[in-house]
């Protein structure tokens, strides 16, 4: 068997005593170690470098030429990586400063013993091979660090940024250097997509509880330029067995899917205003109907008591007319006003909703669907408010209510059908109870209803998208919505809700 020979340790003296570099390229050779032409200045030392590659360096602090050994050791040090030990007779303060600052592997004063050349090569050998592994390990880990697809940043026990990969660098319109040290308080800020209201970062409860944090709404993380972006956001804890070494925080850009999914939100929206349009109809002209009716009526009265001189005669029944009039016209207003609030986004109201005057609107605004169907039983106290707007809560409800309805057969039996709402308080959350009567869900589908593309309608009609547009709205305010539901016992929805602020009682 044929073993491998350990290759040598190659060493280059830079010396300008042509007597001094001999003795130690001498004492080098004795010692085993592969040694180049000795060099005198720092054009000398350069090239012999870069043609024989040593291992180690030893460098008189004093050589010919303008620049002296300090100055050539940094310049071997940053053009080739090479390691350095300092041979000088000068042991005064002010020399010995600037040479630490070079980062030197060890220091020997002249005349240089055998003895301390021995310990002093090989502790500096060793010293550079593990600094090197260390330097290699720490490019790699840099390396995948900057192949992650998330934003990484990396912190000590304390907050402050340690790592920070090329993808965090660049979300956050920073440069990687000029992170590190920072606390991450002040490095990822973020807002609420709802409301802009500024959210601290899941790091610190991470490193508190020990224990990984995901927040389950998207955010806007503010730039260094000042836009914002919007991603989601997780923390964990680094620990080294019950050790805390520091914290790690991963951050995705979802812009793109905010956008989209507020997209769909709205294009799902206007489509049940297409579908409440066809009941509006009938709704808007009854009332039409009859404040036509009732203008003509009184003005014909009018008109002919005013002929007769007897205008005060039937004033009675003229007012009752004129104001019967009047409320069938604030009908026709209400109706247009629930158009107009369902269409409009919900950055423009209130971001909490009272959930019984959101039953109350949702209902009114599923009649077309309901009428000949089923019947609804509202059981929500007046004052319970959930942290949604009234507009993306109605959404959900008309979702459902529509769903329900559109689940149940139309026989002229409504009375036999019931669906009821309840809301209660639940643990810190609001929780929002829609069950029906209907046929259920069946068992091949109750696992996907929340995927987008997916009904039961077959193809009766539904896009499939109206339950992923109700998850979607109930997740992104931080809460959860779940179905329960089997084959001829009806269906159940919960949705669990942050809780708002309670209207105060008057």
């Amino acid at each position: 068997m044929q073993v491998e020979k350990t290759r040598k340790p190659t060493i280059l003296v830079v010396e300008d005593e042509s007597i001094v570099a001999t003795d130690l390229e001498r004492s080098l050779r004795r010692l085993g170690y592969s040694v180049l032409e000795p060099a005198a200045s720092v054009d000398e030392a350069l090239k012999t470098a870069r043609e024989g590659e040593p291992d180690l360096v030893l460098m008189d602090v004093r050589i010919q030429g303008d620049r002296d050994g300090i100055e050539t050791a940094e310049l071997l040090r940053r053009l080739f990586g090479l390691p350095v030990v300092y041979l000088t007779a000068y042991g005064d303060a002010a020399t010995l400063e600037r040479a630490k600052r070079t980062e030197p592997m060890g220091y020997l004063m002249k005349p240089v013993k055998p003895g301390d050349l021995k310990s002093t090569v090989e502790m500096a050998l060793f010293r550079h091979g593990v600094e090197t592994r260390l330097r290699e390990r720490e490019q790699w880990l840099r390396t995948v660090l900057d192949s992650i697809f998330d934003s990484v940043v990396a912190t000590d026990n304390s907050g402050n940024v340690r790592l920070i990969n090329r993808k965090a660098a660049s979300l956050l319109g920073r440069e990687a250097d000029s992170c590190v040290g920072e606390a991450i308080s002040t490095l990822v800020r973020m807002r609420s997509v709802d409301d802009q209201t500024e959210l601290a970062t899941l790091l610190p409860k991470a490193l508190e509880t020990r224990v990984p944090q995901e927040r389950r709404e998207d955010v806007l993380l503010v730039c260094h330029d000042g836009h914002r972006k919007a991603v989601s956001e997780s923390a964990s804890p680094i620990l080294d067995g019950e050790r805390l070494l520091g914290g790690l925080t991963v951050l995705r850009d979802v812009t793109e899917r905010l956008a989209l999914r507020q997209q769909i939100e709205f294009n799902d929206r206007l489509a049940a205003m297409g579908r409440m349009a066809a009941g509006v109809a009938h709704e808007v002209n009854n009332p039409l109907m009859a404040v036509a009716a009732n203008l003509h009526f009184a003005v014909e009265a009018l008109k002919g008591k005013q002929d007769e001189g007897e205008v005060s005669a039937d004033r009675g029944e003229m007012l009752d007319a004129l104001s019967d009039a009047q409320f069938n016209t604030q009908r026709i207003r209400d109706i247009v006003s629930d158009l107009g609030s369902f269409s409009r986004r919900s950055g423009t109201e209130p971001q909490r909703a009272n959930i019984a005057k959101v039953v109350q609107w949702a209902v009114h605004s599923a009649a077309p669907s309901l009428e000949q169907r089923a019947i609804v039983r509202v059981d929500v106290p007046a004052n319970l408010e959930v942290a949604l707007p009234e507009t993306r809560l109605g959404q959900v409800l008309v979702n459902l209510l529509t769903n329900a309805a559109q689940a149940m057969s139309s026989n002229g039996f409504p009375q036999q059908n019931v669906i009821r709402i309840r809301a209660h308080v639940d643990n810190g959350y609001v929780r929002i109870e829609l069950s029906d009567t209907g046929p259920g869900i069946p068992d091949n589908l109750i696992g996907s209803v929340f995927d987008p593309f997916v009904t039961t309608k077959g193809n009766n009609g539904g896009t499939g998208l109206g339950l992923f547009v109700c998850h979607g709205i109930v997740t992104s305010a931080g809460g959860r919505i779940e179905v329960e539901s089997a084959p001829g016992h009806g269906t159940r929805f919960h949705i669990h809700l942050p809780s708002g602020i309670p209207h105060e009682s008057t």
